[in-house]
């Protein structure tokens, strides 16, 4: 009774973890299926939701056979005990709900298949390893009877495989659709849209039936044998059927066919993630059920540390509906309320976006440069092969148009051969038996449309190829982390036993836990960011915002300063490390607000108001109040840190007294803002003036100091910093207020006009 009652709780542990993984794993699979349609703004984003939910409970109820994966696609049970095996699956339920969440954190897509393999991989090979240790005889040229190698082999080829494949095919695919439609598709739709649509659901359709159908219960085993037999015929009816109710759709209701495709492609990867895919969030679990069963139907006394798990290999027992219907039903809810799903999302839509304004989530690197110089000097060459007219033809098929719709990162071409290569390949891939990933393949494409259709340019290339092996790394990197954690986590069980679990279990909460409330924090840091910069003002009242926004920033920046002089006065270093992080947001602002120029001035000119050159100057005269900030908080660490002579108590109360001024400069700024009240800027000018005499005075002080040699080298140099960057600080704030009046002349002059 007592070791029934452990493993029933054990059991119930892995179901509870089973439900949170369903969610990480949601998280992070999402972008697989909803990366085209909200890309292209195929549809309303509930509607893409609607579909793809629709798509993953139909697919989760269709999910069958591949479940057998978890029980003995890894390991062979015959080897190990009802215990060995639970201790397994608890290792592994627990390492993937730290690793996905861990990599959903910061917003990198990984696969939940290779992390469900490589777990299984580690935890069976600890468990096995402990077991070669204890028993004579056995020695570790043994391991090979315990795990089943090639499907980890298979898994590491399939990375490699999808890399290349997904990237080639979908270059080349999306160059020829281009060369089809170009930018300007409502001029070539009718002649060739119906055709393309035909051909993309054809591969659609037997993408559904073929990789997210095949296995499943509802699907008659000879259903999918005759569609096998007779492929060609079936792709052909489904061609020409699609293609005619497409130009029918066209012709009478004017309704974009690429949108169709788009969303049928959609609904299409989300059957076949829910279907194939829902192996790796239940999997382990219900394989700990089916060893529950098999121990509880075991003769009354019989030892879990004896009783041999043979009766696991082969198993089929179906998983009830219910549970499919329940498993679906929580990817639903995670669809529509995770923010982390739309964070991953976020990585996968920025680095395809055709916007080469788009913030960049990646920074350069000496590889990725390399490449781009090498793809440069092909480019350089392949101009100079190429007859001038052909070259001259093509250009025209890849000229962009004028406008896009708002808030498209690309077109709906892109989208739906997005949609229609990766499932074709996919589908290919399954016919063949090769283990080709969802994920894998659909990021690929992607890569490799945005490139083909001139998505990395010359100002963002090699961002996007930084981002695309960070992305390619972390699989890797995957594999190796979830194989590790497995392991140690297996071996932690194997000796700690009841304890030991207990801590585990801890463990990833506390890791859960924090790693939400980092996701809640960088969330918040978003939030922070200009209203106009997200979007969320419409272009009459960005005028207002940007005033609202720069008020935001000088309030703050004194309050650092005071900040600062505190910490030297106690010679606080964790005061100063909080002063750092509180300025890297302000900076971090500052720099979006940068990069967003082009965005910002294209809002501004839909007004037809003068304005962007004045904006221009607020953002340069803004970060250079930053730097001056910066200047002073990292001179002052640096002091400290190195243990330097702290300042003395006078050029404390000092220093003070000029933050005093600069605390009255920025009120009478935010005064002046807030009440438009600009004539009174030759009385601002007047106070930056008396600041710049005032640190001039306290600089004089400073150096009566050095000659009476009371103040030593590093205490004169870093309060000549403070004192020189606080009278810049001064300088540029009025410039500031200046080029502010300037901004909201032309926004007044605009009204006028109006």
């Amino acid at each position: 009774m007592h070791y029934d009652m452990f493993y029933l709780i054990l059991l119930c542990v892995l179901f509870i973890l089973a439900i949170s993984d369903l969610v990480v794993g949601v998280s992070n699979d999402a972008v697989n299926f909803l990366n085209s349609a909200i890309g292209s703004k195929a549809a309303p984003f509930y509607v893409v939701l609607i579909i793809a939910s629709a798509g993953v409970i139909l697919g989760a109820t269709f999910s069958s056979g591949m479940m057998e994966v978890a029980r003995s696609g890894i390991f062979n049970p015959s080897r190990f005990s009802f215990h060995e095996v639970m201790l397994i699956f608890l290792a592994v339920v627990v390492t993937d709900v730290v690793v996905l969440d861990l990599f959903n954190t910061f917003g990198l897509p990984t696969s939940t298949t290779v992390s469900m393999v490589f777990e299984l991989l580690g935890a069976s090979v600890a468990i096995a390893l402990i077991k070669i240790y204890y028993t004579q005889g056995e020695n570790f040229a043994n391991l090979a009877g315990y795990i089943n190698t090639s499907k980890a082999s298979a898994i590491v080829f399939s990375i490699l495989a999808s890399v290349f494949i997904g990237f080639v095919v979908g270059t080349v695919v999306q160059f020829l659709a281009r060369c089809l439609f170009t930018f300007k598709t409502k001029k070539t739709l009718k002649y060739f849209g119906s055709l393309w649509g035909g051909i993309c659901i054809a591969l659609i359709v037997y993408f559904i039936i073929f990789k997210g159908m095949k296995g499943s219960s509802l699907i008659p085993e000879y259903v999918i044998t005759y569609l096998s037999l007779h492929t060609w015929q079936f792709m052909l009816i489904t061609f020409a059927i699609a293609s005619v109710l497409l130009q029918l759709i066209y012709s009478i209701f004017k309704y974009n066919p690429l949108k169709i495709i788009v969303l049928a492609g959609t609904f299409a990867l989300a059957v076949a993630f829910a279907g194939n895919d829902l192996v790796n969030f239940i999997g382990v679990s219900m394989a700990g059920l089916s060893s529950y069963d098999i121990f509880t139907a075991s003769p009354a006394g019989t030892s879990p540390f004896l009783l041999n798990m043979s009766a696991l290999q082969g198993q089929e027992s179906p998983t009830a509906m219910f549970i499919l219907f329940l498993s679906g039903f929580v990817m639903t809810l995670t669809l529509w309320f995770s923010k982390k799903s739309k964070n991953v999302l976020q990585t996968t839509v920025k680095l395809s976006s055709q916007n080469s304004n788009e913030e960049e989530r990646f920074a350069s690197t000496s590889l990725s440069r390399s490449i781009v110089k090498m793809f440069v000097g092909l480019s350089d060459a392949g101009d100079k092969i190429l007859p001038a007219k052909l070259k001259r033809t093509i250009a025209r098929r890849f000229r962009p148009a004028k406008s896009t719709q708002d808030g498209e990162a690309f077109d709906l071409v892109r989208a739906s051969v997005n949609l229609m290569v990766a499932s074709g390949l996919i589908a290919f891939g399954t016919s063949l038996r090769l283990p080709l990933s969802t994920t894998y393949i659909t990021f690929m494409v992607a890569m490799g449309s945005s490139l083909s259709d001139g998505a990395w340019g010359r100002e963002n290339a090699v961002y996007r190829v930084t981002g695309v092996f960070t992305v390619i790394g972390g699989w890797f990197v995957t594999a190796l982390v979830a194989f590790s954690i497995a392991s140690v986590f297996a071996f932690i069980l194997y000796f700690g036993g009841a304890l030991a679990m207990v801590g585990i279990l801890g463990l990833a909460l506390y890791s859960i836990i924090r790693n939400r409330r980092k996701s809640k924090k960088n969330a918040g840091k978003e939030e922070q960011n200009a209203t106009y910069l997200r979007g969320e003002i419409a272009p009459e009242g960005i005028a207002y915002a940007i005033n609202k926004d720069i008020i935001s920033f000088i309030e703050t920046i004194p309050n650092l300063y005071d900040s600062v002089l505190s910490a030297l006065d106690e010679e606080s270093l964790k005061t100063l490390r909080k002063t750092q992080k509180d300025f890297q947001s302000l900076e971090v602002r500052s720099q979006i607000m940068k990069n967003k120029f082009n965005e910002t001035i294209k809002l501004l000119q839909d007004q037809n108001v003068p304005g962007a050159a004045f904006y221009i100057q607020i953002v340069n005269y803004l970060r250079e109040i930053l730097h001056s900030t910066s200047f002073i908080i990292d001179g002052s660490y640096e002091h400290t840190d190195n243990k330097h002579k702290a300042l003395l108590k006078e050029q404390i109360e000092e220093l003070k007294e000029g933050g005093d001024t600069l605390h009255e400069l920025f009120k009478h700024l935010i005064h002046i803002i807030d009440t438009e009240q600009y004539n009174q800027l030759e009385e601002l000018n007047i106070e930056q003036q008396k600041i710049g005499l005032l640190f001039d005075g306290l600089n004089k002080k400073q150096m009566k100091r050095v000659k009476n040699g009371i103040s030593g080298t590093k205490n004169s140099l870093l309060f000549l910093k403070i004192t020189a960057n606080a009278k810049n600080m001064a300088l540029f704030t009025y410039l500031m207020a200046k080029s502010l009046r300037d901004f909201n002349t032309t926004q007044d002059s605009s009204s006028t006009l109006l």
